[in-house]
């Protein structure tokens, strides 16, 4: 899968020529086309939003508790001395005297 193409260009006519698209002629792609309105920003990256607004804008549906989340993790990779090697990093200096 490629990473999302973003081409930002002045309609002057419904045919337009899009160069940066050429290696998808022939695949099916969906294409999104959003009006840039002068004195707004481009996107709403910077705007504050709740943890449940995001939820919504990303289709995020429930909420997960902690008892929900309880055994979702593999068996095998339960046990991986995570803590223990935290802890050992933890104790060690950062750098040595002398």
């Amino acid at each position: 899968m490629m990473r999302p193409i973003r081409i930002r260009k002045r309609l002057d006519s419904q045919v337009v020529d899009l160069p940066e698209l050429a290696p998808l002629v022939g695949k099916t792609v969906q294409i999104t086309v959003v009006e840039e309105v002068p004195g707004q920003p481009a996107s709403n990256y910077w705007r504050n939003r709740s943890i449940e607004e995001l939820a919504n804008e990303q289709g995020i549906e429930g909420s997960a508790t902690l008892e929900d989340l309880r055994g979702i993790w593999p068996e095998d990779q339960r046990d991986d001395d995570f803590e223990q090697d935290l802890e050992r990093l933890r104790s060690q200096p950062w750098r040595k005297d002398g």
